[in-house]
Order: structure tokens, then sequence, then C-alpha cells
């Protein structure tokens, strides 16, 4: 797997990996703010295709250069990048919603990362409520969203949502925000299978890191909850998403969490988790 040799790579960075002073996030909420306006004007004035790929593919190359002032020119062995993120700067384009961030992916499509700070995450969130007041963001919180499953849809999701199955319990002492589970990502609605997907939002002073892999052990459901999870199927193939099958879905999921604590495998996920956690620290 990718993760061993990018983890023991670490951060490899320019001098610049040291947080830039809080006026270069500033400068870069701004001029983002100032490339939208254009942007959305030229929409108006009935610019040509061209004309305004042109003048986006500017724009997301200077707030790219920003951000690596930012956060460091950094790279990680075996994922593409860095990427600026959002692919798109105009609202209702595919990825116009991602968090502000260098991203990095898998060729695979196995693993991703996006690398931010705080300032500029918080910028995200309030842009997005008074973009979109009508969203369920209106009544959330930033530390809301930063608990939900829509932080890892909106940053390593690859235009797939994310559905949190449980929570690891791996904390690192002052990092209250930091968080690690398991689930999936997929663009339609989950059954009971078990989770594909491990997920990290680690927070380090200025620095956020939200990150994602493949989970490398196998997670094997005991025969109890495959005996739930063969019901499950005959339930949903005659009516999917039914009373019956959702039931029988609740059951299994609370099955498999209440004994993946006490499998061999379960240590193996948290070891996991501290190794994807290594992201998070630069040299």
């Amino acid at each position: 797997m990718f993760m061993k040799s990018f983890v023991a790579a670490a951060f490899v960075c320019l001098p610049a990996c040291a947080l830039a002073a809080s006026a270069d996030e500033e400068a870069y909420i701004k001029a983002e703010a100032d490339f939208r306006a254009e942007l959305q004007q030229a929409d108006a004035s009935g610019a040509s295709p061209e004309a305004f790929a042109t003048q986006h593919d500017k724009a997301t190359a200077d707030l790219s250069d920003r951000l690596k002032t930012i956060l460091g020119d950094i790279k990680l062995d075996g994922l593409n990048g860095p990427h600026f993120s959002p692919e798109s700067l105009t609202g209702g384009d595919m990825g116009s919603g991602n968090v502000d961030g260098l991203a990095y992916y898998a060729e695979e499509g196995n693993a991703a990362v996006l690398i931010t700070t705080k300032a500029i995450l918080a910028n995200w969130f309030k842009y997005n409520q008074e973009t979109y007041p009508d969203s369920e963001d209106a009544n959330r919180t930033l530390a809301d969203v930063i608990g939900s499953d829509d932080i890892f849809t909106y940053s390593v999701g690859m235009d797939a949502a994310f559905t949190l199955f449980d929570a690891l319990p791996v904390t690192f002492d002052g990092e209250e925000a930091t968080r690690f589970g398991v689930g999936s990502f997929a663009q339609d609605d989950l059954g009971a299978y078990v989770p594909g997907s491990l997920v990290m939002y680690r927070q380090v002073g200025d620095r956020v890191v939200i990150a994602t892999e493949t989970i490398k052990t196998t997670i094997e459901p005991s025969a109890a909850c495959t005996k739930v999870q063969a019901k499950w199927k005959k339930a949903s193939d005659a009516d999917y998403g039914g009373e019956e099958a959702t039931a029988l879905l609740e059951k299994f999921n609370d099955c498999l969490k209440g004994e993946m604590p006490s499998k061999p495998y379960y240590k193996a996920l948290i070891e996991q988790a501290r190794e994807l956690a290594k992201l998070a620290e630069t040299p």
C-alpha cells in the first residue's frame, strides 16, 4: 500500500513550510472573494467559454500559489498534487463547494488528503453560509460541520458523500477537534456492508489536515451479524428502503459496532489511524 511510503517521508517542504503570518491568510481570503466577483461579472456579461475558462484558470493558479506561501510547497510521496481546492470558484459547478486547501490524491482512488488552515476553513464555512442561506448550514456552527460527515465529503470525498460508521478512540493531548473514524464514501445510499474507508480530521496549531485511505485490514462480521446482513439483503431486494429493510440495516450496524472493539482487526484499525495521523506532523 502507498501509505507506508508517503508517511515515512512525511512532509517534503520548502522553508516556507512554517505557517505564514495571518496577513497572508487575510490576503488569500480577500483575493478569493475578488476573483469570485470578477468571474460572476464575466459570466453575467456574456464572456465566451474560452475567455471565462482562461480567467478562471488564472484565478485558481493565483490562489494556489498563495496557499503554497501559507502552507509550504508540500509534496506527499505516492500522491498526486498539490492541486487547488475547490475545483471551481463558481457556485453550482462540480466541486465548487469543497474546502479551500491543497489537495492530494492517489491514482488508484484509495486515498486523499487536504491541507488547509483554521482561518481559511472558517472562511469557507462563512462563504457557504452566506451564499446558501436556506441550506442546513444556516443553523450550524463550524464546530458542527467539523463534527459531521460533511467535513470529509467536501474535502476528500472525490465527488462522493461520506457516511460515518463509527468513531475510533484515537486522541492527542490538546487536540479537542481531532477525530478519526471508519465509514464509506458513496454516491448512492449505503446498505448493510462493512466500512471501507478510514478518515481523519486533525488540527495541529493553525494547520488542518483532513485525510482518508482505504482500510487495510479485513473487517469480517461474526456469524450473528452475517445472518442479519443476509436478512437485510433479502428484505432490501423485495422493498429497498422499506420499513423492514431499514430496521435490519440498523440491526446489522448495531451488531457490527458492538463487536468491533473486541476483534483482532480493531487493533489494526487503531494502528492504521495512528500512522495516518503522522501526516499532520511536520518534520
